[in-house]
């Protein structure tokens, strides 16, 4: 299940793509995005209480002192907090 900021939405699609064709389960958490991408990649009630959460922050996101787990194309992905 993943949290975005705002302007990773770009580089959010390419992954949720990538996830879709590897097999691996990856939704948005946020049906606000709906408009950008199709309805297959927004969490059902049920993901979203079921699901390990992460963020998607772009650098000038990321909060001070966030544990990054990722890296990649200007993208930094984190646990999101609990």
């Amino acid at each position: 299940m993943l949290h975005i900021d705002h302007p990773a939405w770009v580089e959010t699609t390419g992954f949720l793509v990538q996830a879709e064709r590897s097999g691996v389960k990856a939704c948005l958490d946020d049906p606000w995005f709906t408009f950008l991408m199709s309805k297959q990649f927004i969490c059902t009630p049920a993901q979203a209480a079921a699901g390990q959460a992460y963020w998607f922050y772009t650098p000038a996101g990321l909060p001070a002192g966030t544990h990054v787990i990722l890296r990649f194309s200007g993208i930094a992905v984190a646990p999101a907090p609990k």
